[in-house]
C-alpha cells in the first residue's frame, strides 16, 4: 500500500517534535525557517556585547520558545498569547532567566510592551498567532493577526536591520502585506516549511534586514 504523503509529513515533524523534547511539531516548522532564512541567526550572532532582544507572539504553548531559547544563547526573549503559560521551567531549552512569558491580547498590547522597554530596541519578532478555526473568514480572521503582528515589529518594536518571521493563512490579502514588507525590509519572503501539514494554506512571511 502507498504511503499516504501528508501522514508522512505529519510523522516526520512529530516525530522530529519529540525526539528534540520540543512541546508541540510548530518547533519543526521554525528550525525550518531558521535553516531556509540563515542570515537571521548570524546576523543576531554577530551583535557582539549586545543584548539580543526576541518577541514571540502567540508563544503558547511554548515550542517556539524553545527554539529560540536553543538557538540564541544570550537572548532575552518574551511570549505573549491569550493563553497562559504555566511554567516555563517544564519547557527543555527554556531559560527562565532569560525568558518571560504574558498572557494577554495582542490587540491591547501597546502599554505592556512600552512598560517592557521594547519599543524599537527587538532584535527578531515571530509570530505563530492562529484565529481559532470556524470554518467561516478564517483566512481573514489569520491575515488580521498577521496585519497586527506587522505592525507592532515595523511600527513599534523592531530595531534597525532586525527580522520578522510570520504565519499567515495564504489568501488574497497575503500579496498586499508581501508588497509592504517588500518596503520595511532589504527581503521579504514567503515560505511553507516541510513540517506544514499537506494542503493546508498556512505559509510564513519573512522578512530580513529591517530597514528602520
Amino acid at each position: 500500500m502507498a504511503k499516504n504523503p501528508r501522514m508522512a509529513v505529519l510523522d516526520f515533524a512529530s516525530r522530529e517534535a519529540k525526539r528534540s523534547q520540543y512541546c508541540s511539531r510548530a518547533a519543526v516548522k521554525l528550525e525550518q525557517l531558521l535553516l531556509k532564512f540563515p542570515r537571521v541567526l548570524s546576523s543576531l550572532d554577530k551583535q557582539k556585547g549586545k543584548v539580543v532582544k526576541c518577541v514571540d507572539l502567540g508563544c503558547h504553548p511554548g515550542s517556539w520558545l524553545q527554539v529560540l531559547s536553543r538557538k540564541i544563547k544570550k537572548a532575552e526573549i518574551y511570549g505573549f498569547d491569550l493563553n497562559e503559560i504555566e511554567s516555563l521551567e517544564s519547557l527543555k531549552y527554556v531559560d527562565v532567566n532569560r525568558t518571560r512569558a504574558f498572557q494577554c491580547d495582542v490587540f491591547e498590547s501597546d502599554a505592556l510592551m512600552k512598560s517592557l522597554q521594547l519599543e524599537k530596541n527587538v532584535n527578531l519578532l515571530t509570530s505563530d498567532m492562529m484565529a481559532k478555526t470556524t470554518g467561516h473568514d478564517d483566512g481573514y480572521a489569520s491575515h488580521e493577526l498577521a496585519v497586527r503582528a506587522f505592525e507592532l515589529a515595523t511600527k513599534d518594536l523592531l530595531a534597525k536591520d532586525a527580522h520578522f518571521v510570520c504565519k499567515i493563512f495564504e489568501s488574497e490579502e497575503t500579496r498586499a502585506l508581501k508588497m509592504e514588507a517588500k518596503k520595511a525590509f532589504a527581503s521579504a519572503s514567503l515560505f511553507r516549511p516541510d513540517a506544514v501539514r499537506k494542503g493546508s494554506r498556512e505559509i510564513y512571511m519573512v522578512g530580513v534586514g529591517f530597514k528602520g
